[in-house]
């Protein structure tokens, strides 16, 4: 399943939880990122009700990695991914 934000934490959240970044566009002065995987309305829906929970570190690379692809000069299709392999039960 695929989802589209321009909600950044919501973004880094699903980045953290690993959720494959397909792609990244800026229009205006604001970034559109599409993920997906197979929990994402399950972890959008933690997120926005109030119930997300991660690790510290993992959300602070996340927001890096995010901040990283909006100010660089990279094209906007971000296959190459899935850097945030976790191994965690």
């Amino acid at each position: 399943m695929k989802l589209l934000t321009t909600d950044f934490y919501l973004a880094a959240y699903l980045k953290a939880e690993g959720m494959q970044l397909v792609n990244h566009e800026r229009e205006d002065r604001r970034s559109i990122f599409q993920f997906e995987g197979e929990n994402i309305e399950n972890l959008k829906d933690e997120y926005e009700n109030g119930q997300a929970k991660v690790y510290v570190q993992d959300i602070k690379t996340a927001i890096r990695q995010l901040k990283t692809k909006m100010y660089s000069q990279q094209p906007n299709n971000d296959n190459y991914e899935h850097q945030n392999k976790k191994g965690r039960t």
